[in-house]
């Protein structure tokens, strides 16, 4: 199980990939280039890395995974067997040599995300840069949830809209109630999903928020049901 490299200090020249792109540091500014959602030929990505002349010259790169392979457990866990095998029980489609599983632990909190993502891709990049930090966007977005949540000491949802894939957590004073991947191909999915969590944990559609990351088309249908909605990227309220 491969260990990533948290907080590693943005540089002049710092690298963001993610699965479906990345975003490199120029002149004082992020760029960003798309791949084709859900594009699996490695090829294609590693023409647009090799053809960005603002890469090709770094040795190290701060690799964000977005794949939907996920789950939290507690940082003691980890010291035994059972946290990979339990990964493997609720993924058996990583439970094999096509992916390579990482740890990553939140900082200031008990817990660790367990994330996969394809061997293939973990070789490519290895391939083009000397130095590779792997992080996953999930464990951003949920320890950064549970710092708000202990210091409004509040409970909230926090929704993160990845192409067709939603994650959706619960946190509660600093502390993680749920979290889980959804396939969510229609902006109706995702609804449909927020509306069990919330009836599940008994959370209020007047009364508690949702912390949305997603373009502005969900917000606006989410924001038609949950009182208290808020952009994550923009700090917008409903």
């Amino acid at each position: 199980m491969q260990a990533t490299g948290n907080n590693f200090p943005l540089h002049p020249k710092s690298i963001r990939l993610c699965m479906d792109g990345l975003s490199f540091f120029q002149e004082d500014s992020w760029k960003r280039i798309d791949f084709v959602s859900g594009d699996t030929f490695l090829q294609k990505t590693l023409a647009k890395c090799l053809c960005t002349s603002a890469l090709t010259d770094n040795s190290s790169a701060i690799v964000q995974a977005t794949t939907p392979y996920t789950t939290f457990v507690p940082s003691d866990l980890l010291q035994q067997q059972e946290a990979l095998e339990l990964f493997r029980f609720v993924f058996p489609e990583a439970n094999s040599k096509d992916y390579v599983v990482f740890k990553q632990p939140l900082q200031s909190f008990d817990i660790t995300l367990l994330f996969a993502l394809p061997t293939a891709h973990y070789h490519l990049i290895h391939q083009l840069f000397d130095k590779v930090h792997w992080q996953h966007d999930i464990a951003y977005q949920v320890e950064k949830s549970l710092k708000i949540s202990k210091k409004n000491g509040e409970e909230h949802a926090w929704l993160v809209q990845n192409g067709t894939h939603t994650h959706l957590s619960v946190a509660k004073n600093g502390a993680l109630l749920f979290s889980n991947h959804f396939e969510t191909p229609a902006k109706e999915d995702v609804l449909f999903y927020c509306a069990q969590v919330y009836e599940q944990y008994a959370l209020s559609q007047q009364h508690t928020p949702l912390y949305i990351k997603g373009d502005a088309s969900l917000y606006k249908l989410l924001q038609q049901h949950i009182v208290h909605c808020q952009l994550t990227d923009t700090h917008a309220n409903c």
